[in-house]
């Protein structure tokens, strides 16, 4: 028996303390998925939607519907390198988490192919 409408529903949910009669058409929050990250701790970002640019959310955010939401991505930076292969030459891309100095010491490495970038995943 649902607690909330006292129809004999047998739907009633006591975690959400409803059943279906009394809550047919719930949805959920248009920003649920976001409600949900933030609240996990993950870092989310809003942009106001007629504006290119994602900046920081609120201590406290509103979750209105003239922003867009998103996980603040993660940025990682590289590097392209040419290096003598078995067959000729190869070209290997170089996390920032690899020492560029012992690649420039490997016998293989003849270049640098640009300079480290920063892309957005």
């Amino acid at each position: 028996m649902c607690y909330k409408c006292g129809t004999d529903d047998e739907t009633y949910n006591p975690e959400t303390d409803s059943c279906n009669s009394c809550m047919p058409n719930l949805k959920p929050h248009k920003h649920a998925f976001f409600i949900k990250a933030w609240a996990d701790g993950l870092h989310v970002q809003k942009r106001y939607i007629y504006r290119p640019e994602w900046g920081e959310i609120a201590e406290y955010p509103s979750w209105t519907d003239e922003y867009e939401y998103r996980i603040k991505p993660k940025t990682i930076k590289y590097r392209n390198a040419l290096m003598m292969g078995g067959k000729g030459f190869d070209g290997y891309v170089i996390s920032c988490n690899q020492n560029p100095e012992r690649i420039e010491q490997n016998e293989w490495f003849i270049k640098w192919l640009g300079d480290w970038q920063e892309v957005e995943v």
